[in-house]
């Protein structure tokens, strides 16, 4: 795996380790540790950055903006460190296990805080459902507006999706919310 091979490479220049015939170097157990470690150098909020693009996809320059004050510094924190990378007038993380770490090590409080952040700061109906989802203690004022990204997912030709999104917005629903209920297990069906 190269990018374990470049990871490697890189924390053995962070701890000052050299090569020295019939010396171990020392290696951590996964390459998830690898990871972890370089978003633990991270400021909190390059962290939070980190964390908010991983659950966000590739966010526009502009929407995190929108979300983040002061993004500025705090990106260029976390592009320095190779976590995160521009492309074009988007942002993505450096590499898929840069996102898989985040979001693992991340709490639920701060998952739940950018979920919301995400799911406020969009116009796209199936985003914001998707981000709503991701809520489990919502509630079932939120069945709604998952429903409606069911309906935006199914219109853009993404029955998978959509039939996902359906089931939250189900599950979702308040039991004397009959009609909502039956609605969305027929759009389900």
């Amino acid at each position: 795996n190269p990018y374990a091979a470049i990871e490697l490479a890189q924390a053995w220049a962070r701890r000052g380790a050299r090569p020295e015939l019939g010396i171990p170097l020392p290696v951590p157990a996964t390459v998830r540790a690898l990871v972890a470690e370089r978003l633990d150098r991270l400021s909190p909020e390059a962290r939070g950055l980190v964390l908010l693009v991983s659950l966000a996809g590739r966010p526009s320059l502009a929407s995190i903006g929108a979300i983040v004050d002061g993004v500025g510094p705090v990106l260029a924190e976390a592009e320095a460190a190779g976590a995160l990378a521009e492309d074009g007038d988007r942002v993505r993380p450096a590499h898929p296990l840069v996102a898989m770490v985040a979001e693992s090590t991340a709490t639920d409080a701060e998952r739940r805080m950018m979920h919301e952040r995400l799911a406020a700061a969009t116009d796209d109906l199936e985003t914001r459902a998707r981000h709503l989802a991701a809520l489990p203690d919502a509630g079932p004022d939120v069945g709604g507006a998952i429903e409606d990204g069911a309906a935006a997912a199914m219109a853009r030709g993404a029955p998978t999706a959509a039939a996902d999104l359906l089931d939250v917005a189900i599950a979702r629903t308040h039991p004397t919310a009959r009609i909502d209920l039956v609605r969305r297990r027929v759009a389900g069906a």
